[in-house]
């Protein structure tokens, strides 16, 4: 196996160019169009990276990465990184007005599109706005003289400015430098165990940075990365985890959900090969994470904890845990301070609930821009994660709910993970989340309310619903209120968008 020095993997340019050079003819990356070797990826990023200095990059200089899971947002990432700018990237799917506010947010100097998005753009950003639209084509990364210059990056420079999803308020800008992820991904490298043999099919967006991390560790290690967008073919998805021999496959909760209720047989075939599963994104329900076990023995099943500012902060092998252990999310990583905090940030011992708060190296320390969100998500010198959990005497963390998850019950709280727990063990829910909403009789000040998406076939039995889960909750926590819903509004992450879920419900109330 390859065996390469960390002192060299300082940055994350090194991941690709360092590797390029030890191995410039082994595999990179592979996506419907396009396969390239480490050599030729190198080469094309840094012909790139001359191309967007001459459109005016310096170092620091933001650019909007607009672009599909596929070679070219590797090309343009790199290509970003490599000039020493700072990537920004913004989802395939999103509108053009979405990029033109990420561009706003972080005064970016360029914007790289693929050719038929690039018109679209024009309309919305303007050139007065002082963000110019560079076009991918081939042309842009021709000139690969540039792949004998070696890249210009420290390990404290900005490398990447990455928004949260937005899922509870306004997305954030998470300032990532190069050795925060660096720290990041040698940890992951080294507790997963990749070696140049993995190879891994990535279906998660590379906008954040669960799909981006798994194309790092691959890199950094001299393996290879098959890529699609999103879970849409399924039938080209398992061939391709056959036909490329996969041994890794991260996913959320949720995706996995749907191959094992819908493409239980295929998966299951497919996936005999995997040495390793990531779960991440959403927790994983105890049945899930039984059915994937029983269904690939021979697989090891990984979920993690961590968030945008603090990136793989535990790790957690489900194969062979005591039962009680399948809702922990681990313990934490080398180098990594979890720790569970009272309001007055003085920690808590252990089993008693608090907030979660974090400090280690993968720590960007700030907000993008945004004093008052920096004051207040990291406090007491911690990142203040927003998360509620509890340490058990071993150390590993159990994530109990969001803060502003918490549904107030005339004083009492309830958190809506515990109640969508239970609701998932219902045969005919296959997916759900549970929200606070205002109390429709003013006697308290909110009641549980349940958003449910059912199997084709089955109907929604409120009082039945109801009965099932008096077995598993107390009264108070039961939904007073249960709604069907085609689907539950999620990121691509795989988070619960919740003010598009208080929207749904407002309208089947009526009061919108």
């Amino acid at each position: 196996m390859l065996a390469m020095a960390s002192a060299d993997y300082r940055t994350i340019t090194d991941f690709l160019f360092e590797t390029a050079r030890r191995s410039p003819d082994r595999l990179a990356v592979v996506d419907d169009t396009s396969s390239l070797s480490y050599g030729e990826l190198a080469a094309q990023a840094a012909a790139l990276g001359r191309t967007l200095k001459r459109q005016g990059l310096t170092a620091g200089t933001r650019v909007i990465v607009h672009l599909p899971n596929t070679v070219d947002f590797l090309r343009a990432h790199f290509g970003v990184l490599w000039a020493g700018g700072v990537s920004v990237p913004v989802e395939s799917a999103a509108s053009a007005h979405t990029v033109a506010a990420a561009a706003r947010n972080s005064a970016a100097r360029l914007v790289i599109a693929l050719p038929q998005v690039a018109e679209q753009l024009e309309e919305v950003i303007p050139s007065t706005a002082g963000t110019e639209i560079v076009v991918l084509t081939p042309d842009a990364y021709a000139d690969q003289a540039a792949q004998e210059e070696r890249p210009d990056v420290r390990p404290d420079q900005l490398a990447c400015l990455l928004f949260t999803t937005g899922s509870t308020a306004s997305p954030k800008g998470v300032p990532l430098r190069h050795e925060n992820v660096c720290a990041a991904v040698e940890n992951l490298v080294q507790v997963i165990g990749y070696t140049e043999a993995d190879r891994e099919v990535i279906i998660l967006p590379l906008a954040h940075s669960f799909g981006l991390g798994h194309v790092y560790c691959n890199f950094r290690v001299g393996g290879a990365v098959r890529l699609f967008e999103g879970l849409s073919k399924v039938g080209r998805i398992l061939k391709a985890i056959r036909e490329f021999k996969a041994t890794g496959f991260p996913g959320t909760p949720l995706g996995f959900g749907l191959l094992l209720d819908r493409f239980r047989e295929p998966f299951v075939e497919s996936a005999r090969g995997l040495r390793f599963i990531v779960v991440n994104s959403a927790p994983l329900p105890p049945h899930r994470a039984k059915q994937l076990m029983a269904d690939l023995p021979d697989t090891s099943l990984f979920v993690y904890y961590g968030l945008t500012e603090a990136s793989r902060s535990t790790l957690h092998l489900l194969n062979g845990t005591p039962e009680h252990r399948l809702l922990s999310v681990g313990r934490a990583m080398p180098q990594i301070d979890i720790r569970i905090d009272g309001e007055n940030g003085n920690p808590l011992p252990a089993g008693a609930i608090g907030q979660v708060t974090i400090t280690g190296p993968t720590v960007p320390g700030l907000y993008w821009a945004a004093d008052d969100a920096t004051a207040d998500g990291y406090r007491f010198g911690r990142l203040q994660s927003g998360d509620l959990g509890y340490l058990d005497a071993d150390g590993y963390l159990f994530i109990t709910g969001r803060i502003k998850d918490q549904i107030n019950i005339g004083g009492t709280k309830v958190a809506a993970t515990e109640v969508e727990a239970a609701l998932l063990e219902h045969h005919e829910i296959i997916d759900c989340t549970v929200l606070g909403m205002p109390s429709r009789v003013g006697m308290e000040s909110e009641v549980v309310v349940a958003c449910v998406v059912l199997r084709e076939d089955a109907v929604l039995d409120s009082p039945g619903l109801k009965s099932f889960l008096r077995t598993r909750l107390e009264q108070y926590k039961i939904p007073s209120e249960i709604y069907r819903v085609e689907r539950v509004p999620r990121a691509t992450t795989g988070k619960v968008l919740r003010p598009e879920v208080q929207a749904l419900v407002s309208f089947a109330r009526g009061d919108l």
